[in-house]
């Protein structure tokens, strides 16, 4: 047939009117059909050629074009390019509802859930050395042992720290001898000078003699107390109630300042401490639900302290937290466990419309795009109270990509939930 061989042609060089299909088939069935003009619109042309085109084939070439024939002709074509009007408007300019499936908020929502490697530490943990060279005489306690505040660990060798306090003592008492005569010869010159038996010369000597001697005791006590200290210091004693974990002192062992005797452990106040992301520290004020798990067992806990120092190799923050139930042992290894309690729309709901992140949301039979102010490429968005997205809302999940805010959909059948 004719309008098989039928080709559209796009607009004139010289930007009028576009001319439509093969200019000889055009020329011809012009001929053919004399009421057709070249003021149809691009449509209306194509429609009426391939129409006129079908019709003549249809009537055969012999049939003369009569006056009934033309009119007959002229208004099957009208009525075919109404027909195409309407179906090209609807196709067209009013595009049909794009299918989506749905979902409510309340069936979408989840609870974060999240664990690290945590541990259990003990608040005062303290590693006893020796603060003074000599040789340890005695040691009397053993690994495990409990011991309370102030009770003696270990005794180093005093006695010629306790000789050389006896010689301080002995300086001091004669310094303080001196410094009586000198406060007396002092008295007396003071007496001559105003008898006028002393010059003032004289007078300035025993003063000064006075203020030096004090100087002097004043050093020599000093000494004395440090010396003091000193003995006091080869008499390790403990410096709070806890267990002895580890024992580096012997009986006769030389240890000099910094020499590791005793470790010395609280095991009554514990904390768990677990080293947190960066994601996760962020997170850490709104999470309410904490838990160290060892085994079956399951602990609450309170958070206490936030590391304001990162780690500077893993890029860690370090994390502290009371235990409200029964301690495990000081140094028992287990998971910190978290759940945040408020709802939250998962990562792979979220598109981006525009630069900005959100959901789509059913309202009257239209995609609405929906902001989310807090949400962040990759990570759940908590629905947080001032949030204007209720648990019965709609939102789009299959159709999401090539939704537009304020487009038609229509919700299939094995959607809606």
């Amino acid at each position: 047939m004719a309008f098989l061989s039928f080709r559209c042609k796009i607009p004139e060089e010289d930007g009028t009117q576009p001319m439509i299909g093969n200019r000889r088939f055009l020329s011809a069935t012009h001929r053919r059909a004399p009421f057709l003009t070249h003021d149809h619109t691009l449509r209306d042309g194509v429609v009426t050629c391939i129409t006129t085109a079908c019709i003549i084939d249809l009537l055969g070439e012999p049939a003369p074009w009569t006056p009934r024939r033309v009119r007959v002709v002229n208004g099957c074509v009208r009525l075919l390019i109404a027909c195409h009007a309407i179906f090209f408007s609807v196709t067209v300019w009013g595009a049909e509802p794009l299918p989506v499936t749905v979902r409510s908020v309340a069936n979408l929502v989840v609870h974060l859930r999240g664990e690290t490697m945590a541990e259990v530490v003990a608040v005062r943990d303290t590693l006893l050395a020796a603060e003074v060279a000599g040789r340890i005489r005695n040691v009397l306690v053993q690994v495990g042992d409990q011991v309370a505040t102030g009770d003696l660990l270990v005794v180093q060798d005093d006695r010629l720290l306790k000789l050389r306090v006896d010689e301080a003592e002995g300086g001091l008492q004669e310094l303080r001898a001196n410094r009586d005569l000198a406060v007396r010869q002092a008295a007396r010159a003071q007496t001559l000078r105003e008898k006028g038996q002393a010059t003032d010369e004289q007078l300035e000597r025993r003063e000064t003699e006075r203020a030096v001697l004090e100087a002097g005791i004043r050093r020599q006590e000093a000494t004395l107390a440090a010396l003091r200290l000193q003995a006091e210091q080869c008499r390790i004693t403990a410096p709070f109630a806890g267990q002895v974990v580890t024992r580096e002192a012997q009986p006769g062992l030389w240890a000099g300042p910094g020499t590791p005797l005793l470790r010395l452990v609280d095991t009554r106040e514990t904390r768990v401490a677990a080293q947190m992301a960066a994601g996760q520290a962020e997170q850490m004020e709104k999470i309410t639900g904490w838990f160290f798990v060892q085994g079956g067992q399951r602990i609450p806990l309170i958070p206490q302290v936030l590391l304001r120092v990162a780690s500077s190799t893993a890029r860690t923050r370090e994390a502290r937290f009371t235990l409200t139930g029964a301690s495990p042992p000081v140094g028992s290894s287990g998971r910190l466990v978290w759940e945040d309690v408020r709802p939250h729309l998962p990562a792979w709901l979220i598109v981006r419309r525009e630069g900005k992140l959100g959901v789509f949301l059913v309202q009257d039979g239209k995609g609405v795009f929906q902001v989310l102010p807090e949400a962040q490429e990759g990570r759940p968005v908590p629905l947080d109270a001032g949030l204007p997205i209720p648990t019965t809302a709609m939102l789009v999940i299959k159709g999401r990509e090539a939704l537009t805010d304020g487009q038609a959909v229509r919700i299939s059948k094995d959607a809606a939930e």
